[in-house]
């Protein structure tokens, strides 16, 4: 969160349609790349020259939205391993590549031309070993090695014209931001045909830098997993995921390459030395930008905290935190603050945030931590109910939209909006980041009771069993090394 209006086009100053804040509310909190496409351009909009030149620097730019540089010395260490033997096969000196970790539980990996190759927290996180890891890299080498950033002149060009459209319409950098956010999903894609040649390449240098070759078939059967599980959330993100489908095609011809190697399939002890590297590694939402514990946000560095209603499955950036129910297609909400507002909330919550907000649906609520206000407007599809509460000279603001208005729907709403309030002292101190930890199996564990030593997860069985690729019931081998969350 800032302290300046954000992307969420329903908090900018500036007065847009409800049907147009409805299409980008969509835009802002799911990995729609074709939505994006779909926005009109008008025809004396300047070419974007220098393609490749233009997709590094906007891969640049995503690797700094995806939280900056994450440093964990094991983790770096065993990164460095994986590319040196990449290199080793490829033919390129090792120290031509700068491999990084990104500080974002999204799962995301990408390369560029320069040798600079990112990794997200969330990816390695999922992964189960070094050899799956070396299988992403090689991947997205792959990718840069067959010059497919090429093949994607037009998304390039068309992620640049978008930006400056939506700068133009909401005269606000910061939805800017975010259509460039989006342009860089479409930038991520790449054909079928394109990422079935770069997993073949991948499959077959891991084999020939002496890494599993299934281990490619396993990675993207993980991905397929954790997609699920994410679904089942509710949740709806600009990942991995939706640039890099995880299909049974993909899979099974994954399997083949790797058949073709002539190597053996070995699982046997591979995660015991990537197990050293994860371990204490932080795991989900950095600090920095607020924790999210099921429906509950709670920010120690602003010292503040809301519940979202029943069913909403939360993200939290340093921007604001997003909510979704059932990915969007029943409700999404939106928290911020800014602060020094000076007009009254009255004033405040009728200065321009949406259209179609009338003056008399402006009410004041009582039973928050602070004074606060209401309001609706009513779109063609959607209802969009707003709020702010004022806590020490900062505005704290909640836009709910939901295609079921109601008495019921309004409660939710409402509820959610008295929940904010100021973490104390001691609660502050108590919100702490999650982090992964190594535990060895005993004789007696079971995936039921190591899953019950993690915490501060939504669905502990089944997030234990995808981040260590373990099928439905699996029985964890004893002496081995397993990740818990907590």
């Amino acid at each position: 969160m800032t302290r300046r209006a954000l992307c969420f086009p329903g908090f900018t100053r500036r007065v847009v349609s409800v049907p147009a804040i409805a299409l980008l509310l969509a835009g802002c909190v799911s990995a729609d790349p074709d939505a994006i496409a779909s926005l009109k351009v008008p025809e004396s909009a300047p070419r974007v020259t220098g393609v490749e030149r233009a997709v590094e620097r906007e891969q640049q730019r995503l690797a700094a939205s995806l939280g900056g540089r994450y440093r964990w010395e094991p983790m770096d260490s065993l990164l460095n391993r994986v590319v040196e033997r990449i290199a080793r096969v490829t033919g390129r000196p090792a120290n031509t590549y700068d491999v990084e970790i990104l500080n974002s539980p999204t799962i995301n990996a990408f390369a560029l031309p320069n040798g600079k190759v990112y990794v997200t927290r969330g990816l390695l996180e999922l992964a189960r070993d070094e050899g799956e890891v070396a299988a992403v890299l090689a991947h997205e080498i792959a990718h840069v090695t067959l010059e497919h950033a090429r093949a994607r002149a037009e998304l390039a060009q068309r992620s640049a014209l978008v930006t400056r459209v939506v700068a133009d319409v909401l005269n606000d950098p910061n939805a800017s931001r975010v259509a460039k956010s989006e342009g860089r999903v479409t930038l991520a894609r790449f054909s079928r045909a394109q990422e079935l040649e770069a997993d073949r390449i991948g499959v077959n240098v891991i084999a020939r830098a002496g890494y599993d070759p299934y281990s490619a078939a396993r990675f993207l059967v993980a991905l397929d997993r954790h997609a699920k599980l994410r679904s089942g959330n509710g949740a709806k993100t600009v990942d991995f995921l939706s640039s890099h489908p995880s299909t049974p095609e993909r899979v099974a011809a994954a399997i083949s390459v790797a058949r073709e190697t002539g190597a053996s399939e070995t699982t046997a002890g591979a995660a015991e030395d990537y197990a050293g590297a994860i371990n204490g590694m932080l795991y989900g939402d950095d600090a920095a930008a607020g924790v999210v514990r099921g429906r509950m946000f709670a920010s120690p560095r602003l010292a503040v905290t809301f519940i979202a209603p029943e069913g909403f499955h939360l993200e939290a950036s340093t921007e604001a935190v997003i909510g979704l129910a059932h990915g969007g297609s029943a409700g999404a909400l939106r928290f911020d603050h800014i602060a020094d507002v000076g007009d009254t909330l009255e004033t405040f919550i009728a200065s321009g945030w949406i259209d179609g907000l009338e003056a008399r649906n402006i009410r004041p609520l009582e039973g928050g931590a602070g004074p606060m206000v209401v309001a609706e407007a009513q779109g063609k599809d959607w209802m969009f109910l707003l709020g702010a509460v004022r806590i020490d000279n900062v505005t704290y603001r909640l836009l709910y939209a939901t295609r079921t208005p109601g008495a019921q729907e309004q409660a939710r709403f409402e509820e959610s909006l008295r929940s904010i309030r100021k973490l104390t002292a001691e609660e502050a101190r108590s919100v702490a980041p999650l982090r992964i930890r190594i535990v060895t199996a005993r004789p007696e564990d079971t995936q039921q009771s190591l899953a019950a030593r993690m915490q501060g997860v939504d669905n502990p069985l089944a997030r234990f069993a995808v981040i260590n690729g373990l099928r439905d019931g699996e029985v964890p081998v004893p002496g081995y090394s397993y990740k818990i969350v907590n």
